[in-house]
């Protein structure tokens, strides 16, 4: 079914790139707006989980507009879609270079540099997105900022970035709750980590096993090993081909 979708956008594609040569009344479609179309449609490829068709449509865009911002930042996304972490982070500097106030960019280029590790490297580019006060997805960034402080043991600059997060975005902060929830664990806060989880664990976020693993997890800490062992056999309905299950039935088989 999906193929097939594809098939047609780029039927429609291609009719809307050459449509300049149907008649003398259709106005001629420039090489930005070509690029554009092409640029769209590889958005469209990674929205149904297709990265590779994404990039040969941005190689497309690229014949037609080869500076274009776009281009570059889709292309990372593209490649942080396939694991490819080495040529998204060339990609992601290079939109970076291309576009330095834009804070999807310097929010992207960060994570992919706290995915491997570059914590200090990372931090300027998470920064500057978080503080954006135009960025309507500044809630990423801070949770992003707040991962990079919980893995340098930073707990208290972790949760102030987690809660501005939470503030920021309440329905969509699924994985502040979740790493705000490690912090209240931490302190054997039972009740706070429970709360946080169920947070990153319900509505917008019900789509997120390792929360629904951590609820199961924070319940048996504060012995209520009834709940835990119903979050646990949930998580084997919800999620039976998540890696996530295995872990959960050790879990269960653990409980007294």
């Amino acid at each position: 079914m999906r193929k097939g979708i594809l098939a047609i956008g780029s039927a429609f594609i291609l009719v809307t790139l050459h449509a300049c040569s149907s008649g003398p009344k259709v106005q001629e479609v420039s090489k930005e707006e070509k690029a554009n179309i092409m640029v769209d449609a590889a958005r469209a490829a990674l929205s149904e989980n297709d990265p590779t068709s994404a990039l040969i449509h941005l190689n497309e865009a690229e014949k037609y507009d080869g500076k274009s911002r776009e281009v570059a930042f889709v292309r990372a996304l593209a490649f942080y879609k396939k694991s490819d972490l080495s040529n998204a982070l060339t990609s992601a500097r290079q939109a970076v270079a291309l576009n330095p106030t834009n804070s999807a960019g310097n929010n992207l280029l960060g994570k992919i540099l706290l995915d491997q590790g570059q914590l200090s490297d990372a931090e300027k580019y998470l920064q500057k997105a978080a503080r954006d006060p135009l960025n309507p997805e500044s809630y990423l960034a801070k949770t992003n900022l707040g991962i990079l402080y919980y893995r340098s043991s930073k707990w208290v600059q972790s949760e102030t970035q987690f809660n501005s997060a939470i503030s920021d975005n309440a329905q969509m902060a699924c994985v502040a709750y979740y790493y705000r929830g490690h912090l209240k664990l931490k302190k054997e806060k039972f009740q706070s980590a429970i709360s946080d989880y169920d947070l990153a664990s319900k509505n917008y976020c019900g789509n997120f096993p390792e929360a629904h693993l951590a609820l199961g997890i924070a319940f048996t800490k504060s012995k209520r090993y009834d709940l835990a062992r119903r979050k646990f056999l949930e998580i084997k309905e919800m999620f039976p081909e998540s890696k996530i299950v295995e872990r959960a039935m050790n879990e269960l088989r653990e409980l007294p």
